[in-house]
């Protein structure tokens, strides 16, 4: 179970790496003391985010992060004397997250991925239903194959078996992202576009209604970074 939630808050500390890098700050992750300004002796955060303003010398924000399992918390004296480090400290912010406990991918045993052949069929379902009207469950559709498409590739890829042994076909989506892009399957820019548009799925599979959204314009979104995707790892087998 240790190693379970160890693997659990590292696979946070970098997807949360990558979403401060995407905004435009510089991280350093696992940070050792000479790394930390001198008020932060002795703590020990898994990151410390930075960026900069007009000028190279001028930061205009510096957060600290800390990733603990909820179980976790009793037991960890630091987090709310860092807290109270940088209650006062000017540009200075203090970000707790938290890892709850990550279920697989609860499908039945005999369910396998889509190949690629399914998933340029299932491009060609999401502009019938496009074209019929049904846009939101086109933005399904379209999610459905996105995330064959990260899937497929990462089996492709044949490096990844995350630390309990799940292989990719297994793995949560969030955690499936950030797993992409950490092993160069997909960019950060496609990361960042379907991170984007998640929630917006999510509120249609979970039956809302987001009526100022143009839910079509998600669906063509999700259908672009999907083939673009597909092409990057077309181009990568080629090299």
């Amino acid at each position: 179970m240790m190693i379970s939630t160890l693997a659990a808050e590292s696979r946070r500390a970098r997807a949360i790496a990558e979403d401060y890098r995407l905004r435009g700050f510089t991280v350093v992750e696992d940070p050792e003391p000479d790394d930390l300004p001198a008020f932060l002796a002795g703590f020990q955060p898994n990151l410390m985010a930075r960026k900069s303003g007009d000028s190279l010398e001028s930061v205009v924000e510096s957060v600290i992060v800390v990733v603990r399992a909820r179980h976790h918390l009793g037991r960890d004296s630091q987090i709310g004397e860092l807290a109270d480090v940088l209650r006062d400290k000017s540009g200075w912010k203090f970000e707790l997250a938290l890892v709850e406990a990550e279920a697989r991918v609860d499908v039945p045993d005999m369910a396998v991925p889509f190949d690629l052949k399914e998933i340029w069929g299932y491009h060609n379902e999401v502009n019938k239903l496009l074209d019929a009207g049904f846009k939101e469950a086109a933005v399904l559709t379209a999610w459905a194959a996105a995330e064959a498409a990260v899937r497929l590739l990462l089996e492709l890829d044949g490096d990844l078996i995350d630390e309990e042994g799940v292989s990719p076909e297994r793995i949560p989506m969030p955690r499936l992202l950030s797993s992409a892009v950490y092993y160069g399957v997909i960019s950060r820019e496609d990361y960042s576009r379907l991170t984007r548009v998640k929630r917006q799925r999510d509120a249609y599979a979970h039956g809302f209604v987001l009526p100022d959204v143009d839910a079509g314009q998600i669906a063509r979104e999700i259908l672009s970074t999907t083939i673009e995707i597909l092409e990057q790892g077309q181009n990568s087998d080629s090299d």
